[in-house]
Order: structure tokens, then sequence, then C-alpha cells
């Protein structure tokens, strides 16, 4: 006799009514917090609590997914964006019904329902050598004054193809992409380990007297690029050097990120990251015996009047 498991596993991330068919998203791991606000109270002259209360509610939920161009192009409105109405995101946890085997139901957490929003913040895209490049994101779910932001299904049937047939990520869906070129001032810059792209939103909620937030609004971003080259020449991209702080009013970067196909052959096919003014700071000069020294480059773009303060560039 099969012995029921109570332990569970994620499974699909979907985002219905975003075209047809439901797009499936490639997610490596995901986190779901509610953050209650909960007010606890002793009585009159007592030493112990005697009441406690959920106040409230704002609750996150956070992935990663190597999805970039769709998740920056569709979710994130390549950068900064809000899920618009219509553009629901839906969570399932896929649960095993027994210890050897998945079942084919789950519980369904379901995130910008009906009338709701949600808003999509973008967080970072690392990415190392030959790895496999990801970015995280935090979605904000919103209510209204009368419903929740989350609506939460005990038992429903997973999406058809969650079990690995081809459905799962139809057409052009599946995307993977790795660390192509890293420039400054159009020189490449050699021995390149990894990048980071943080994308610097700073955001907000409000409640405005609900138990949820009903509103989120983007108030700033100020974007950082860290690389990790072996590269010495970029101790030498400065305009005013102070110690190991280089100071440049229009140094320009571009971190460009190259597809690979499910064969593990890498294309031309590109997403291009440009800043096209920035300070520039060395972080990190590390040097050991018979080894190769290693340099910690941040670049902090600064806005020039024109576009935006990072420049993205996607595949036509």
């Amino acid at each position: 006799m099969a012995i029921e498991s109570k332990y569970f596993t994620m499974g699909p991330m979907v985002v219905s009514n975003v075209g047809d068919p439901t797009k499936y998203i490639s997610v490596q791991s995901s986190s779901l917090s509610p953050n209650l606000a909960m007010i606890v109270g002793a009585g009159s002259g007592s030493l112990f609590n005697k009441q406690m209360y959920v106040a409230g509610s704002a609750p996150t939920l956070s992935f990663t997914s190597n999805m970039i161009r769709y998740v920056l192009e569709t979710l994130c409105e390549s950068g900064v964006g809000t899920l618009a109405t219509g553009k629901n995101l839906s969570v399932w946890v896929g649960m095993t019904k027994y210890a050897v085997a998945r079942e084919t139901n789950g519980t369904k957490i379901a995130i910008g329902t009906g009338s709701n929003l949600a808003c999509a913040i973008p967080q970072a895209i690392t990415v190392s050598n030959n790895g496999m490049a990801s970015i995280s994101v935090t979605v904000i779910p919103l209510g209204t004054s009368s419903t929740a932001p989350i609506d939460i299904t005990a038992s429903a049937a997973l999406p058809t193809g969650e079990l690995g047939s081809t459905g799962v990520f139809p057409g052009d869906m599946q995307e993977m992409w790795t660390l192509g070129e890293v420039k400054i001032e159009d020189a490449v810059v050699a021995g390149v380990s990894s990048v980071t792209i943080n994308f610097g939103m700073n955001y907000e909620v409000m409640a405005s007297g609900y138990a949820w937030p009903i509103n989120a609004h983007v108030l700033s971003q100020t974007p950082s690029i860290s690389i990790s080259t072996t590269d010495k020449s970029v101790l030498m991209y400065t305009g005013e050097t102070y110690g190991f702080k280089a100071k440049t009013a229009n140094k320009t970067v571009s971190v460009t990120l190259n597809s690979v196909t499910s064969s593990g052959e890498r294309t031309s096919t590109a997403i291009v990251v440009a800043v096209p003014a920035g300070f520039y700071t060395v972080n990190d000069l590390s040097l050991q015996n018979g080894s190769s020294g290693s340099v910690q480059l941040t670049v902090t773009p600064l806005y020039d009047n024109s576009g935006g303060i990072l420049d993205l560039t996607f595949p036509t």
C-alpha cells in the first residue's frame, strides 16, 4: 500500500489572459511572503497577552526566471512597468500525492484576479561566464476595497502539460541567455567572470485604510552594474582618479546576453543593456600568489536627459 506524502513542490507559474494561449513562465524558484501586520495586546493590569489579530497584509511574490526577455517586455514593461488589467499572474504549487509519484492536482495561488492588479518590479539580472542568465522579480499583489489581493484554491487541476509535455513551454517562450561581450567605451573587457545588473527600483505600496495594498508605484530608480574581471585595464577607465575611485561623465558600458539554443549553440541573437553615462568605482582588487588577480568594478548609471537611465535593446 502506497503511503500518502505530505510534501509538496513547485508547480508551474502561468500568466493568464495575456494573448492566447496562456503563457507558462520558466521559473527556477519562487517565494510567497504574506507580510502580516499583527496587533497583540494585554488586558489592563495583566502580565500576559490576551488579544491578538491580523490588522492587515502586504504580500509579495518573489521569483527567479531565465525568461529575461519575456519578463522585461511583458510583465515589467521594459524595466519599470505594471501588470495592466487582464495580465493576471497565477502561481501554482504542485502537490506530491505519493512519495514516488507526482500528482496532477495542486494548490493554486492566484494573484491579480478579476479587477485586481499586480505590480511586477524587476530586481536584478545575474549571469556568469558560460552560465545561464536569470532575472529576479518581485510581484506586489493589489486588492480592491472589497477583495483580497490573493485567492487560494486548495485543490485544483494543474494546467495541461505540467508533467513535461511540449505544451509547457510553447514556441519561443523557452528562453536561455548567457554572458556575451562586456564593453567600456566600445572596447571589450577581457576575462569577465560574472555580471550583476541591479535595477535599483525603489517602490511604495499604499493601503489607504484597507487591510491590504490597493496601489503601488515606483518612486525612483538607482541602478548599478557589478562586473568581476581579471582585466587590469579597467583600473584605467578614469577621468579623475582618487585612490581606487574612478569618476567619469561620459564613459559608456554595455553588457550583452547571447541567446543559447536547446542544443547548446550560442547565437548572435542578443539582449543588450547599455549605460550611456555613469560613475565608476573599483570596489575590490584581489591578488594571490600563483593565481590571476581580479577586479570588482561597479558602474552607477547617471541620467543623461535622454531615454532611460538604462537602455535595453531586445532582438527584433
